[in-house]
């Protein structure tokens, strides 16, 4: 399963990592914060997007709290 994570300040950074830690592939990160995206995409081996459509272009499956 393919992550796209949104909102990597200190508590969004911390569960990409755990999410990471666990096996899930981290695919693609975003936050308004740009250098804090930058630097966690760095350390996790992914995209930091520039914007939310491509975060969803870079992820295959979308979770909004129920299977669809």
């Amino acid at each position: 399963m393919n992550i796209g994570f949104v909102g990597v300040g200190r508590m969004g950074a911390n569960m990409a990592r755990r999410l990471a830690d666990c096996g899930f592939h981290v695919t693609a990160v975003y936050d308004v914060n740009r250098a804090a995206a930058t630097k966690l995409a760095g350390e996790l081996g992914c995209a930091a997007c520039q914007d939310l459509s491509e975060v969803t272009a870079r992820v295959r499956r979308h979770h909004y709290g129920g299977e669809r």
